[in-house]
C-alpha cells in the first residue's frame, strides 16, 4: 500500500480504531484512513451525497475494512448492498470480527469480501492481505 491509497474503516468502536491504526502503522500501512461508524455514514459515503459529495475530498477508497457488526447489526446486508452498487464493485473489502465467527466469514465471501480477519489484525494478517491484493 503506497501513501496515495485511501482506507476506509466501517467501524462503531473507537478502540477497534485505535488498534486498527496502530496495526497499520507497525505493518508499515501508509494510505491515509478515514473511519464511519454507521451504516448511514457508509452508504452516503459511497452514493456521494451530503458531505461526501466532493471526490476530491472524499474519494472512492482503494479499500474497505468493514466490521462484523455496526451498532450491534450484522453488516452483511451493507456487504451485499456495496457489492451490488456499480461504482464500487470493484473497492475490495475486508471484513474484521471480533469473535470470528467462521459461518460469518463464509457468508460475508460468498457476499464478495475478499477476507475475513479477526480484530485486531496481525502482522501475518496484513500480509496475507498485501498478497491478496496483489493477485
Amino acid at each position: 500500500m503506497s501513501k496515495t491509497d485511501y482506507i476506509l474503516l466501517g467501524m462503531d468502536n473507537e478502540d477497534d480504531v485505535l488498534l486498527f491504526r496502530l496495526s497499520a502503522r507497525k505493518a508499515s500501512v501508509l494510505g491515509n484512513i478515514m473511519w464511519l461508524c454507521t451504516e448511514e455514514q457508509i452508504r452516503g459515503y459511497f452514493d456521494g451525497i451530503g458531505i461526501y459529495a466532493d471526490r476530491a475530498i472524499c474519494p472512492l477508497p482503494s479499500l474497505l475494512f468493514l466490521s462484523g457488526q455496526l451498532n450491534g447489526q450484522p453488516t452483511l446486508e451493507l456487504l451485499q448492498w456495496l457489492t451490488q452498487h456499480h461504482a464500487i464493485r470493484s473497492v475490495p473489502v475486508i471484513i474484521t470480527t471480533a469473535t470470528f465467527d467462521p459461518e460469518i466469514c463464509t457468508q460475508a465471501k460468498t457476499l464478495g469480501a475478499l477476507e475475513c480477519f479477526g480484530k485486531p489484525l496481525a502482522q501475518a494478517d496484513w500480509a496475507k492481505l498485501n498478497t491478496l491484493l496483489k493477485t
